[in-house]
């Protein structure tokens, strides 16, 4: 332990513990200066009109172009430009953090320098005079302590930092408005005359002529182009509606025949099977009277056949009647 304090003495009589403080605020001043540099190249572009040039001025700005591009809704283009460069760095170091850790560093020399005064006080507790060696080191460490921490304070004003980042960030958002920017208040009215394709006289007149332009929400409320769009929509949905029932109703009016003409053909199919057998049977008989007799019978069931088919026709000639009178 004693070994480790006769050491610091040393070192701090001979001057070492100077240098160390002159390493540390070139460190700071290097890191703001970096800053400075990086903001700098920045508002070159700027002033060129090549913002787009700049590799961190691009990158926000094809981020937000982005973000338009797939439909997100961007409210305050501040924050959203403030928040990208928040992720600018240089070597790993948040370039917006360079300014603080340049400002550490120089409290660490003012600190340093402290620390310095009191090892020397502490080593020669005795020879204190004006002129004597020691006192010279203790007023050396006090000033460069001092002065170079005033320094790094006085070249925050110089680069101006704060400034510099605040420039940088209303060009990027007077780029993105002016170029990028959409009216949030005046959407664009699209005015639409619907025409029905089942009324010949629209058909032949034609659809009006669609005309967009500018104009402010309360106007599309005064002039009630929302309401109109929306009637007519409803309108086109009743002429569907109306029509696929049409089409149901008379699919229904085909089926009904179909139908109809299916039992016709069964019970004609049946009276024949009925005649054959009894034709058989009647065999073994009288054939002369039975044949007679199922002639006379045969006549009669086309005779009921005929009056049959006639009702039908008749019946479908008034559903066919009522279905129309019904659709008109």
């Amino acid at each position: 332990m004693r070994v480790i304090a006769d050491f610091i003495i040393n070192f701090t009589t001979n001057g070492g513990m100077l240098y160390v403080i002159i390493g540390l605020f070139l460190i700071g001043f290097g890191i703001k200066t970096a800053a400075s540099l990086c903001y700098d190249d920045i508002l070159d572009k700027i002033e060129n009109y090549q913002i787009r040039q700049n590799k961190r001025a691009e990158g926000i700005i094809l981020q937000y172009e982005n973000e338009v591009k797939f439909g997100k809704k961007i409210n305050n283009l501040s924050a959203f430009v403030e928040r990208a460069m928040h992720g600018w760095k240089i070597k790993s170091i948040l370039v917006e953090k360079m300014q603080d850790i340049g400002d550490i560093f120089g409290k660490i020399c003012l600190i340093l320098g402290i620390c310095a005064i009191a090892i020397l006080l502490a080593a020669q507790k005795d020879d204190l005079s004006f002129g004597s060696q020691m006192t010279k080191g203790i007023y050396i460490y006090a000033a460069a302590a001092a002065i170079l921490f005033i320094c790094l304070k006085l070249w925050d004003n110089i680069i101006a930092l704060d400034y510099k980042r605040n420039v940088i960030r209303d060009e990027i958002i007077n780029y993105l408005d002016n170029n990028h920017s959409v009216d949030g208040d005046n959407i664009p009215s699209v005015h639409v005359e619907m025409k029905d394709e089942g009324n010949d006289e629209e058909a032949a007149a034609g659809m009006d002529v669609i005309r967009t332009d500018w104009c402010d929400e309360k106007d599309l409320d005064e002039n009630g182009a929302i309401e109109n769009i929306e009637n007519k929509m409803k309108e086109k949905d009743g002429a569907a509606e109306k029509q696929k029932q049409t089409v149901i109703k008379k699919e229904a009016a085909k089926k009904t025949k179909r139908n109809n003409k299916s039992r016709k053909a069964k019970k004609i199919q049946t009276e024949t099977q009925e005649i054959n057998i009894d034709l058989n049977t009647a065999a073994e008989g009288d054939k002369e009277k039975n044949t007679e007799n199922l002639k006379s019978d045969t006549d009669q069931s086309i005779n009921r056949e005929t009056k049959a088919e006639k009702a039908d026709e008749e019946i479908e000639k008034i559903f066919d009647e009522v279905l129309e009178e019904f659709l008109s």
